[in-house]
């Protein structure tokens, strides 16, 4: 897998229109987008600063579905662990 032996991490369509979709993204791209977007954008006060607890608190992450995949639905929790759960894993077979 490419994403194994470099820095790109590319998502996939779904393809349910018959045709596949590629979107050239790389780890510093999802850093910006998971880190630098998305967490600040549900912690963060709307017009102030973003805090260091905005950034760098640990923060419970449910994901009611596969942890890895080729669409960006898919691929986000593997970055959700990195920088909302700092790493930790807990998952259950409920």
């Amino acid at each position: 897998m490419i994403t194994a032996v470099t820095e790109l991490d590319p998502i996939t369509s779904s393809g349910t229109t018959g045709t596949m979709s590629f979107t050239p993204k790389d780890r510093s791209d999802w850093r910006t987008y998971i880190l630098g977007g998305f967490r600040i954008q549900l912690l963060q006060t709307f017009g102030k600063p973003p805090s260091d607890e905005d950034l760098n608190d640990k923060l419970h992450v449910c994901w009611p579905t596969h942890a890895d995949g080729h669409t960006a639905f898919y691929r986000s929790p593997m970055y959700f662990k990195e920088y909302f759960a700092k790493g930790v894993t807990r998952t259950s077979t409920r």
